[in-house]
């Protein structure tokens, strides 16, 4: 009971962030000009965040018991930070960024040869992006190699579909929203409304008729929770593995 009314309060605690979050900084883009968007800055937090969360009730559902849960959380977590920053490996790296790594690249490449283009429906799609990974997991779990390959892959699908999911999520509440299928968009927050991404916004013109330049408080505000929500899911995680080998 201890854990279930520390996680109701914290549910609430976040729906209460989300609604003062939505109130205040929603709003209405028209006019607005925002900078590079979302970055990993965003994303990977995010989606290593919601792996911490999400792996416990995942590894109960499944009823993997046998396996060693810190291995399966490594992985989750491991690939759900990777898998939140995946569908935006089209954007060349940032100016000034000398290395990229190799696999970024290459997807990069092949996300060109196949024209997929930025916040298309092949890359930010709720039904069609998870797809490849859905049919892995499925694969995975039928057992396809062996029984230590198939735990493996099981748990690297599952790390990648929580950090898409995390991704598409975030930029679901951005003024640009994302698809559902091709030519069908989604707006968390209704069409022509939502974050305006980058780290500063151009807000008209000053006196002078020069850009108005400002702080873009909702990304800031985003990277706080984030990071909140991380320190949250390890403490979570400690205390479930304490339980889960009686060590508490």
């Amino acid at each position: 009971m201890g854990f279930l009314h520390f996680f109701k309060r914290l549910f609430c605690l976040i729906g209460h962030t989300v609604f003062l979050l939505y109130k205040q900084c929603v709003i209405n883009s028209k006019g607005i000009e925002g900078g590079r968007g979302m970055t990993w800055k965003e994303h990977k937090p995010n989606g290593v965040a919601l792996g911490l969360l999400s792996t416990p009730v995942i590894y109960n559902t499944l009823a993997t018991d046998e396996i060693n849960y810190v291995l399966c959380l490594g992985l989750s977590v491991f690939f759900a930070g990777y898998g939140a920053i995946f569908p935006d490996f089209d954007i060349p790296p940032a100016e000034g960024k000398s290395r990229e790594p190799l696999i970024n690249r290459f997807f990069r490449y092949l996300f060109k040869l196949l024209g997929f283009k930025h916040r298309s429906w092949q890359t930010h799609s709720v039904l069609i992006s998870p797809i490849p990974w859905v049919i892995l997991l499925i694969l995975a779990r039928r057992g396809i190699t062996t029984t230590t390959n198939s735990i493996l892959l099981t748990w690297i699908s599952i790390g990648m579909l929580i950090g898409l999911f995390s991704h598409l999520l975030l930029d679901s509440m951005t003024s640009k929203g994302i698809h559902i299928i091709p030519n069908r968009k989604f707006y968390l927050f209704g069409k022509g409304k939502g974050f305006v991404t980058g780290e500063t916004i151009i807000n008209g013109k000053d006196f002078f008729g020069r850009p108005k330049v400002q702080k873009n408080i909702p990304t800031f505000v985003i990277r706080k929770i984030n990071w909140a929500l991380v320190v949250v899911g390890l403490a979570y995680n400690i205390l479930y593995i304490l339980k889960l080998y009686n060590i508490l």
